[in-house]
C-alpha cells in the first residue's frame, strides 16, 4: 500500500476516535472554544491525550518500507529509520480552538507521551509537536478565532504542519542523505494527510455546530410561543392563578416528561409525569426546590431543572420541568428554562408593579376625596341650614341631593365602571346643589342627543363630575353674573362624545400649549402649568397646580383614568371656545372596555 493511502487510513482512525470521545457528554463543551483557566487546561490535556494516540498511530519508515510505530522503546531507532507523526493533527485542533495557550499544553502533552512511546529518538517530533500547537494557536488568534475553523482555513493550517516536522527531523538528522530522501517520500503525503484531516475536523464540528444552532432556534422558537401562551394566564402575581394552565402548557409544548409549578411551600398544579414528591397537591420538600428558591437561579437535579420564579425582590414560585433522562438537559435546554423564568418573572414583576401603581393611584383617589368631602358636605349644610327655615322644601331636595351626590362618591370605589346614565344622574344632582348654593347665578345643564343610550355605555366612575366642578370653580365663580356649564353626550362615530363646556374665562394659553405639547403623553407634566385664576409670582397670588387639592379630583386623573380604562383615544382634548370659554372633550366607545378602543373620532383630533 502507497504510504498516503496508509497514512490517510491512520488520520481516518484517529479522527474517529477523537470525535467519538468529543461526543462523550463530560466532553462535549471542550469540543468548542472554552473560557476560563481551568477548562482551557483542561482542553489542552485532553488534546494532548488525543496527539499521544496520533503518537501511537504513527509510521516508521526503513528505506521506503513503513511499519507501524513500534511502541516503548527504550533504545535508539536505526540511523536509517524515521518516524511519521500524527500527533500534530489534534494538538493543532487543540491550538485552533483554545489558541496559543491550549495548543502549548497539547503539544507539551503530547511532546512527553512521544518520549514514552518512542524513546530516545523521539526529540524532533516533540519539538514538532510543541511547535504544531503554537503554530496552528497562533494563526488561530490570527484569523480571528473561530472564523478559522472554516475547512479552507483548517487546510492551509494542516499543510503548515508537515513542513514543521519534517523541518525538525532534517535539523535533527543534519544533511543525511537519507534523510534528504525521507523527506522528499514522507512530505507530499503528510501535507496532504494532515491538511485533509484538519479541514475534515473542521468541516465536521462547523456541521455539528450549525445543527446546534438550528435545533437551538427551533427550540427557542418554541419556548417564545410557550412564553406568548403562558403570559395569557398570567394575570396577578400568584401562582396559584395561572398554575395548573402553565404546568399543562410547559409538558404539551416542550414535549417533557412532566411539568409542575409550585409556590414557596407546596405543588400547586403537575401535567404528565413529575418526579416523585412533585405532584399536585403535595409539600415542597425536594432539595433542589430549596436552593432554586433560596439561591434565585436555576437549578439541575438529574433529569429535573428547577427554575425559580421572581416577582420583584423575591421568588415566588417555582417552574419544576422534567425531562426523560439526565441526558436530555444539555446547554440549549438549560438556557431555555432559564429563559422561560426569567422572562415569566419579569412580567409578574411587571404586573405587580402595576399593580401598586393602581394602589397608589386609588390611595390618592380617596386621599382627594377625603380633601373634598369635608369641605363641600361643610358648604351644603350650611346652605342646607339657610334654607330651611325661609324655603323648606328647596331645604329637601338639597338633602335628598346631597345624599345621592354621597352615596355615589363614597361608593366609587368599590365599582369598577359606571354607566353614562348613572354618571349623568351623578351630575345632575350635583348641579341642583350648585344652583341652590350660587342662587342661580351657576347653571348646569345636561342634555343627552338623539342616538345615544347612555345604559349602554360605560366608563369609569366619578369622571364627569370634576370637570364640571374644575368649570365652576376655575371659569365661572369669579365671573360677575355667574354663567352656564353646559353637559353634552352626542353620538360621534360608533361611540359617544361627551363635552362639558363653559362660557367663562377660559385656559390659559400657557396652560393649553403645555397640556397640548406634553399633556397628551404625560398629563403630570401638563398639570404643573397653571390653571385660570392664577398669577406670576410678581401679583402675589401663588400659582396653584391643575390636580391640586381644591381643583377636585382633577383634570390630570381623569384624563389618566380614561386613557388607562379605555385607551388612549378616551382622553381628554382641551380647548378654548371661539365665542369665550373653555371646552373639555373626551370620547368613550361603544364596545366593553376589555376590547381595544377604535380610532379617536375625527372631532377629537
Amino acid at each position: 500500500m502507497p504510504l498516503f493511502w496508509a497514512l490517510l487510513e491512520r488520520a481516518a482512525l484517529l479522527l474517529l476516535v477523537v470525535l467519538m470521545a468529543l461526543e462523550l457528554r463530560p466532553l462535549r463543551p471542550l469540543a468548542a472554544p472554552v473560557t476560563g483557566r481551568r477548562l482551557r487546561a483542561l482542553q489542552g490535556l485532553l488534546f494532548g491525550a488525543f496527539g499521544a494516540l496520533g503518537t501511537a498511530f504513527g509510521l516508521v519508515t526503513v528505506d521506503g518500507r513503513w511499519s507501524p510505530v513500534p511502541l516503548f522503546l527504550h533504545s535508539p531507532l536505526p540511523p536509517e529509520a524515521y518516524v511519521i507523526d500524527l500527533a500534530p493533527i489534534p494538538v493543532a485542533i487543540g491550538g485552533l480552538l483554545g489558541g496559543p495557550a491550549v495548543g502549548g499544553v497539547a503539544g507539551l502533552v503530547a511532546a512527553g507521551a512521544a518520549r514514552l512511546l518512542v524513546g530516545v529518538g523521539a526529540a524532533p517530533l516533540q519539538a514538532a509537536d510543541v511547535a504544531a500547537g503554537l503554530v496552528a494557536g497562533g494563526l488561530s488568534v490570527f484569523f480571528g478565532g473561530p472564523r478559522l475553523m472554516v475547512p479552507a482555513r483548517a487546510f492551509f493550517v494542516g499543510m503548515l504542519l508537515p513542513i514543521v516536522q519534517v523541518g525538525a527531523v532534517l535539523v535533527a538528522r543534519g544533511d543525511a542523505p537519507s534523510a534528504v530522501r525521507w523527506a522528499d517520500e514522507a512530505g507530499p503525503p503528510l501535507v496532504g494527510v494532515m491538511g485533509a484531516a484538519l479541514a475534515a475536523f473542521s468541516a465536521i464540528i462547523l456541521g455539528a455546530q450549525q445543527a446546534l444552532w438550528q435545533a437551538s432556534a427551533r427550540k427557542m422558537r418554541q419556548a417564545l410561543s410557550v412564553l406568548e401562551k403562558a403570559l395569557r394566564h398570567v394575570a396577578g402575581a400568584e401562582p396559584a392563578a395561572w398554575a395548573e394552565d402553565v404546568a399543562r402548557l410547559l409538558q404539551g409544548e416542550l414535549g417533557l416528561e412532566g411539568a409542575a409549578v409550585a409556590d414557596e411551600r407546596r405543588v400547586l398544579a403537575s401535567a404528565g409525569r413529575p418526579p416523585a414528591g412533585l405532584q399536585a397537591g403535595s409539600a415542597l420538600r425536594h432539595p433542589a426546590a430549596a436552593e432554586a428558591l433560596f439561591s434565585r437561579r436555576a437549578v439541575v437535579d438529574g433529569a429535573n431543572v428547577f427554575v425559580p420564579v421572581e416577582a420583584g425582590e423575591k421568588a415566588i414560585g417555582l417552574l419544576v420541568l422534567t425531562f426523560g433522562r439526565p441526558e436530555a438537559i444539555g446547554p440549549v435546554e438549560e438556557a431555555i428554562a432559564h429563559g422561560i423564568g426569567s422572562l415569566l418573572s419579569k412580567q409578574l414583576s411587571a404586573l405587580e408593579a402595576e399593580r401598586y401603581r393602581t394602589l397608589a393611584r386609588e390611595a390618592e383617589l380617596r386621599a382627594l376625596q377625603a380633601q373634598i368631602h369635608p369641605h363641600f358636605l361643610f358648604n351644603t349644610l350650611t346652605m342646607i341650614h339657610a334654607l330651611i327655615r325661609r324655603d323648606p322644601e328647596r331645604a329637601r331636595r338639597a338633602v335628598v341631593d346631597l345624599a345621592h351626590v354621597l352615596r355615589y362618591v363614597l361608593t366609587a370605589d368599590d365599582r369598577e365602571w359606571a354607566t353614562l346614565d348613572a354618571e349623568l344622574a351623578f351630575v345632575r344632582a350635583y348641579a341642583e346643589i350648585v344652583h341652590a348654593r350660587f342662587s342661580g347665578r351657576i347653571r348646569i345643564e345636561v342634555r343627552v342627543e338623539a342616538g345615544v343610550d347612555p345604559t349602554a355605555i360605560v366608563l369609569p366612575p366619578v369622571v364627569i363630575q370634576p370637570l364640571v366642578e374644575n368649570a365652576v370653580r376655575h371659569g365661572l365663580r369669579a365671573k360677575d353674573g355667574g354663567g352656564t356649564v353646559s353637559v353634552r353626550a352626542m353620538p360621534e362615530r360608533g361611540g359617544v362624545l361627551v363635552a362639558v363646556e363653559d362660557d367663562g374665562a377660559g385656559f390659559p394659553p400657557k396652560f393649553l400649549a403645555a397640556w397640548k405639547t406634553a399633556g397628551e403623553l404625560d398629563p403630570a407634566a401638563a398639570a404643573e402649568a397653571p390653571f385660570a385664576g392664577s398669577a406670576d409670582a410678581g401679583g402675589g397670588k401663588k400659582e396653584r397646580p391643575l390636580g391640586a387639592a381644591g381643583t377636585g379630583i382633577g383634570l390630570k386623573n381623569v384624563d389618566a383614568r380614561l386613557r388607562r380604562r379605555l385607551g388612549p383615544a378616551s382622553g381628554l382634548r382641551l380647548e378654548n371656545r371661539p365665542e369665550g370659554g373653555a371646552a373639555v372633550r373626551f370620547w368613550l366607545p361603544a364596545e366593553r372596555p376589555d376590547t381595544r378602543p377604535p380610532e379617536t373620532p375625527a372631532a377629537l383630533r
